[in-house]
């Protein structure tokens, strides 16, 4: 089974280090932002009501939680 190892320099990277180690929840708040996009596109829902379901979904995600 194939490995990879990433490495930094801390401090002098730690915020190199907080974006990979918090990767996947990047991953998950962009699927769900693709998803509310495409439910407001496939039923021509007002672009107001898409803005505000996406500032509901990354208010939820808690941005401070990853930094």
């Amino acid at each position: 089974m194939a490995k990879a190892t990433l490495s930094f320099d801390l401090p002098e990277e730690q915020d190199d280090f907080t974006l990979a180690k918090n990767g996947g929840k990047y991953y998950c708040i962009l699927c769900d932002i693709q998803n509310i996009m495409r439910d407001h596109t496939k039923y021509d829902k007002k672009m107001k009501d898409c803005w505000v379901a996406l500032e509901d979904a990354i208010s939820e995600f808690q941005m401070d939680e990853v930094s």
